[in-house]
């Protein structure tokens, strides 16, 4: 999160304290479309704060902030342990749940569920402990059972997995 060079490319775009941006929004409308999520975003990370640079479907009071603490963010977990990303309802609740490959010493698998419909609280699981260093996940019913599944594939494990989803 402190790397001063990831730190100096952000602030080198100037988009930390920037206006919005009716481009930028489009996009992010597109993405919550298409996803079929009932919120979508881009931030970016500083050292200390989580910038929403754009944001569609999100309720008061974060419809109106324009930054977060770090604290509040996801993003700080993925860009601090994450490498694999896949998005999808895996429990049939309505709502996406996130899966975050974590490649570094001690690799493993995360599945993050929101505790609340503001997307401030995020419960974290262990799906995979120590056997797949994900570099991409994707979320698809694999068997045909109406339940979307996990697949994964570990470039430096050199592996591939399947994770079934149980319904549990």
């Amino acid at each position: 999160m402190r790397d001063p060079a990831r730190l100096q490319a952000l602030r080198r775009l100037g988009l930390l304290d920037a206006p919005p941006d009716p481009a930028l929004d489009r996009l992010t409308l597109v993405a919550q479309r298409v996803l079929h999520a009932p919120a979508a975003l881009v931030c970016l990370l500083d050292a200390d704060r989580q910038i929403i640079c754009s944001a569609v479907g999100l309720p008061e009071p974060l419809a109106g902030r324009r930054e977060t603490p770090l604290s509040h963010s996801l993003g700080r977990t993925l860009v601090s342990f994450g490498h694999a990303l896949a998005v999808g309802d895996l429990n049939a609740d309505g709502n996406d749940e996130i899966v975050a490959g974590f490649r570094g010493r001690g690799y493993q698998l995360y599945v993050f569920t929101a505790e609340d419909t503001s997307g401030l609280r995020w419960r974290r699981e262990i799906l995979d402990a120590g056997t797949i260093a994900a570099a991409d996940c994707k979320i698809e019913d694999l068997n045909g059972d109406g339940r979307p599944d996990i697949a994964c594939v570990g470039a430096s494990t050199g592996n591939v997995k399947i994770y079934e989803n149980q319904g549990r």
